[in-house]
């Protein structure tokens, strides 16, 4: 038996070390808010729970649409400027329409076959996104050419690679236990921009400037890490499942960064004029990314033919060290530095989520789910004279409703998630150095998975070419 499928991903949430539930990956799962430990029904269990890779009955194919959504973000009052010789503040925000990333997974049953129709074996090959997201806010106070002018812009790109196997095994026909082993390749970019002019007096036209500065300071790095994910799946009662997770911490193999920064300044006040301009850059810098140990318990209950209950529970453990994203070295110290507000190194706190979903299929063909879900962050308090890591807790909910072909499903969801929390700004003047601001997340966004039924019936042609197996029975089931 062969199950293929392009695994639909949810939306990005944020670019962050802090968060573990940026995306719900899968289809069904997505439309259970994320509660699949103890369903873990199609190929997404690589992530949930592999162990479901042993109890999967029947192939599932599902070809998704990239579809545009909404994020907000803001940070109330997260740019201050003196430049006008009083402090001034402007909010950091930004609006993108994200796209929906897709993923490709494969399984392949064999061995005995139960009396439930599965087989004991299974094995499966995976490419997961579980983070990608982009950010891009930009600020100014004053007006060119006519007030004192102060330019703030910073972007930030984070996007994570699962690739891997995963092979399950049913020990009885109650019980069954899977292994995933994945490399993540983490790549991820930031850039800041500065800049200052004082205009010339009294203005002219074209308007000119007496004084300007700028900065711009650029970090990039790409990690590599192994992941080792262990499950249990349980069935004590008739409609009744257990799962259990454990999600190893990361393994660092290598890890490569860069960073550069540029000063520029000019003044064209005669008789003092002047100017210069600094760049200094350093590559091949040690990066390190990393994934502390989280444990996962799922509960699934079929109260009636057609109705399903499920409940998910994760914990990730705190780091109990902090770990630098990019490290200098003691030369590179001396003449390079990060932006101002870059937590050079990040620590996480212990966190908590839960995930909630009703699944209720009308005639056994229009599956309608509702989920809901949390995303707490892992971020430690900010601390005033520190850069540090935005502290937003999100919460979202989930529907979905579709229609179940003889060979493929077609199902349209809404996904919405909201955050509140704190991030800082940056205060150059005065004390302290960071002021603590109120942030807002915001994400809305609809999927279609199925839709591309060429595609679709392409993969199931394929599926059902592969060879036969015992007792010439069909590779599908």
């Amino acid at each position: 038996m062969f199950i293929c499928g392009f695994l639909l991903f949810s939306a990005p949430s944020r670019a962050d070390d802090t968060h573990y539930q940026n995306q719900l990956i899968g289809e069904r799962a997505l439309g259970l808010g994320g509660a699949f430990t103890a369903v873990a029904s199609d190929p997404t269990a690589s992530f949930y729970n592999p162990a479901g890779l042993a109890m999967t009955l029947s192939s599932s194919i599902s070809a998704s649409l990239n579809l545009y959504g909404v994020e907000h973000r803001i940070v109330h009052g997260g740019f201050v400027s003196y430049i006008g010789g009083e402090r001034e503040s402007a909010d950091l925000e930004t609006t993108s329409f994200p796209t929906i990333p897709t993923t490709f997974g494969i399984l392949r049953a064999f061995g005995e076959r139960l009396p439930d129709g599965s087989r004991r074996h299974a094995i499966a090959f995976s490419m997961l996104i579980p983070d990608q997201t982009a950010i891009s806010y930009d600020a100014t106070i004053g007006r060119s050419g006519q007030t004192d002018l102060d330019v703030f812009r910073l972007s930030e790109s984070d996007k994570t690679l699962w690739v891997g196997p995963s092979y399950a095994i049913r020990i009885t026909d109650d019980l069954s236990l899977g292994l995933s082993a994945f490399v993540a390749i983490r790549t991820w970019s930031r850039a800041t921009f500065r800049s200052m002019e004082t205009p010339s007096d009294p203005p002219t036209e074209p308007p000119t400037a007496e004084f300007f500065d700028l900065e711009r300071v650029d970090a990039a790095f790409d990690s590599y890490d192994l992941i080792f994910r262990l499950g249990a799946l349980y069935r004590p009662l008739p409609g009744v499942r257990v799962g259990f997770t454990i999600g190893f911490p990361s393994i660092h193999v290598y890890g490569d960064g860069s960073l550069s920064k540029q000063l520029t300044y000019a003044r064209f006040e005669p008789p003092l004029e002047y100017g210069d301009m600094q760049l200094e850059s350093a590559s091949g810098l040690s990066a390190t990314s990393f994934d502390p140990l989280e444990i996962r318990l799922g509960l699934a209950w079929e109260p009636a033919e057609g109705m399903l209950v499920a409940f998910d529970a994760s914990y990730h453990l705190p780091t109990f060290s902090s770990y630098e994203r990019i490290e200098l070295g003691s030369d590179d110290r001396a003449r390079l530095a990060f932006d101002d507000l870059f937590a050079t190194e990040v620590e996480r706190r212990g966190v908590l989520n839960a995930n909630v979903g009703f699944e209720w299929v009308i005639e056994g063909e229009w599956p309608l789910r509702l989920g809901a879900f949390t995303n707490f962050s892992a971020a430690p308090p900010l601390r005033p004279y520190q850069p540090g890591l935005e502290r937003i807790d999100i919460v979202g909910g989930t529907i979905s409703a579709g229609y179940n072909f003889d060979a493929f499903s077609v199902n349209v969801g809404f996904l919405g998630s909201v955050g509140w929390g704190q991030a800082q700004a940056l205060n150059l003047v005065g004390d302290p150095t960071y002021l603590e601001r109120d942030a807002r997340y915001d994400l809305f966004y609809f999927f279609v998975s199925g839709a591309a039924r060429v595609v679709a019936e392409t993969l199931e042609t394929l599926i059902e070419a592969a060879p036969e197996e015992e007792g010439g029975e069909s590779g599908v089931e």
